[in-house]
């Protein structure tokens, strides 16, 4: 039923276009590693699940189709591999990720790597369509987002499911300090992002896009990672929830900590005509916040949003 292949190198040349693509290419070392901690931080926010969606596919059914757009290093397409070996998953980014540039005894079998701008037609399989697409933390850094949720409802099978999982930009502060320099700087990615013609704010329109594009039974999960420290709510946690949020928090500033530099070059300087000595002093800057003993004053949280549904199945 699937497509099948006996090796997880890709056949397609790399081609990334910077005019576009609002962060630094996720084959360079430092996004790289900015992606696994994404990752690190997803699995920690889902208890170790993959996808927030309860996917109705009994177990080794049929040997599903997947497809991860965004894949970034491919590393939630291998870990969903190694946990489903029924499944046939292609991941799908912009460039390769240095992992796959060689044979690598670790690859799982049943996963590919493809290169594809996912807002023009898909050529990167063949057979039949998907059973399942994911992506995390794609449709803000493209110039038309609503083009690739359309190329996903075009390649998902009918009753097939997606999920998206995507940064809902900028920074907040739950009591209004968004002029904090953390959330200064990350309002000035979102500035600049704009200038590329990407939203960065576009989680908040997901759910309403996707349900124009046609897909249905749509659910919609909003998270938050408090940083420096403070607990939302009542400020109640019992251990196991202490353990996560701080879990959460530290991975969040280690997303800032290996990203600022990089999103900072791309952004402020390529689009907002800042010099590289005020740039980099400003991350200087902007990573020094992270180690404030009073950070957790200004109660500033990172949001995610989780939107998952299905294309309708055929009457």
């Amino acid at each position: 039923m699937a497509e099948t292949t006996t090796s997880p190198l890709p056949v397609l040349p790399i081609e990334i276009s910077t005019e576009s693509y609002p962060l630094p290419p996720p084959n360079a070392s430092h996004e790289a590693a900015r992606l696994d901690i994404q990752h690190s931080l997803s699995l920690a926010d889902l208890h170790g699940e993959l996808l927030l969606s309860p996917l109705p596919f009994p177990p080794n059914q049929h040997p599903l189709k997947v497809a991860d757009i965004g894949a970034g290093t491919g590393v939630w397409a291998v870990d969903l591999a190694r946990r489903n070996p029924s499944y046939h998953i292609t991941a799908v980014d912009l460039a390769i990720p240095p992992s796959f540039h060689s044979l690598n005894s670790d690859t799982p079998p049943n996963v590919v790597f493809r290169v594809q701008d996912v807002q023009r037609p898909w050529d990167f399989y063949s057979g039949e369509k998907f059973d399942l697409i994911h992506g995390r933390q794609i449709l803000l850094n493209l110039p038309d987002p609503k083009k690739a949720l359309e190329r996903v409802y075009e390649n998902l099978k009918p009753g097939g499911f997606v999920e998206f999982r995507e940064f809902w930009c900028p920074l907040k502060s739950e009591i209004g300090n968004n002029s904090s320099l953390l959330c200064e700087w990350h309002q000035g990615t979102v500035d600049a992002a704009r200038v590329l013609g990407c939203d960065h704010e576009y989680a908040e329109k997901l759910p309403e896009v996707m349900k124009e594009v046609g897909f249905e039974e749509l659910k919609v999960s909003d998270r938050i990672v408090p940083l420096g420290g403070w607990v939302p709510g009542d400020g109640l946690e019992d251990e196991k929830q202490r353990v996560r949020r701080e879990k959460m928090d530290e991975l969040v500033k280690q997303l800032i900590r290996f990203g600022a530099a990089g999103m900072t070059r791309a952004m402020h300087v390529k689009c907002l005509g800042w010099d590289e000595e005020m740039a980099r002093e400003y991350v200087e800057r902007v990573v020094g916040e992270l180690d404030r003993e009073d950070l957790g004053d200004d109660r500033i949280y990172a949001r995610f949003r989780i939107v998952y549904g299905r294309k309708p199945a055929e009457k």
